[in-house]
């Protein structure tokens, strides 16, 4: 059977997990969603709900889901076996949630976000490859920046933390077979991991 890194609801305590850099990322899951233009949204893990208050706030229409009933998801459920219609929704994204499963499980679970999404899918994973951010700001207009990925010879090895599985960046996890196993469902219109939190690498896909 499938194991799953069940997160306390504890973990979720504002101060503690709403940090600026997460509170960055919450604005690209905002912006990346609404470029889609999707009228309906399930959102996979939705953790203290901040996301789909966001979404809900903008006229989006969102749907949540979740194994854990202390979240007090709209439908309770596993990824890896959706209680969901098949092209049920326009959109469904999973930030910071598919790290919470074993690696070998995660094209299962892209497998059903397939299923269930009728066309795109907006995913971030943690990805703690090492780089260089540079911002440059002249004015409102002249404004530059880029996340600068730098080499590493030797990849630190992961170890179960009681919440993540795998980490993008580690020894036996690498970007490239991560796209790969996206890419047996999805076509990856853009990648990117913001300047301002680099740890979280987003995937912007539509449905094969």
């Amino acid at each position: 059977m499938t194991e799953f890194a069940q997160v306390d609801r504890a973990h979720y305590n504002f101060d503690k997990y709403v940090r600026r850099t997460r509170w960055n990322s919450f604005w690209y899951q905002l912006r990346e969603v609404s470029k889609c233009d999707p009228a309906s949204v399930l959102e996979v893990g939705p953790g203290d709900g901040t996301f789909s208050r966001l979404l809900r706030n903008i006229g989006i229409p969102v749907t949540t889901l979740d194994i854990a009933s202390d979240l007090e998801p709209d439908i309770l459920g596993s990824l890896m076996r959706m209680p969901i219609d098949d092209s049920a929704f326009d959109l469904v994204c999973a930030f910071q949630v598919l790290e919470h499963i074993p690696f070998g499980d995660v094209e299962r679970a892209l497998e059903e976000i397939h299923r269930v999404t009728r066309r795109y899918a907006v995913i971030s994973v943690p990805d703690i490859s090492r780089n260089i951010a540079v911002s440059v700001r002249i004015n409102r207009r002249l404004h530059f920046e880029r996340v600068f990925s730098l080499p590493r010879v030797f990849l630190p090895k992961h170890r179960f933390d009681g919440e993540h599985y795998w980490e993008l960046g580690k020894h036996g996890f690498s970007t490239a077979t991560f796209i790969a196993k996206l890419e047996r469902y999805f076509t990856i219109g853009s990648r990117f991991r913001p300047i301002e939190n680099t740890y979280h690498h987003f995937f912007i896909c539509e449905r094969r």
